[in-house]
């Protein structure tokens, strides 16, 4: 009688597993059992503040550039509530 954990251990496909390191644009990245080592997470972590940053800069832009379009509205002598008509 085969044994029943046997039977119900299915092959995992390598195309579906983490290489032990994959070249990217941050450089090269280094995996032990799909976790990363210790200088690949550093190099992740940094990487992610980066990006973060990014975002936040991106989020916040639209809001700046108006706040600084009705500054010099303001500075120009337009006051809030007139009508500014220009071609």
């Amino acid at each position: 009688m085969p044994d029943v954990a046997d039977a119900t251990k299915t092959p995992v496909p390598a195309a579906i597993t983490t290489p032990s390191s994959v070249k990217a644009g941050i450089g090269t990245l280094e995996f032990t059992n799909g976790y990363p080592k210790g200088e690949t997470a550093e190099k992740l972590r940094d990487h992610l503040d980066y990006l973060h940053g990014v975002e936040t800069f991106m989020n916040t832009i639209q809001g700046v550039s108006v706040f600084a379009i009705r500054k010099g509205f303001q500075d120009a002598g337009v006051a809030d509530g007139d009508v500014l008509i220009f071609s």
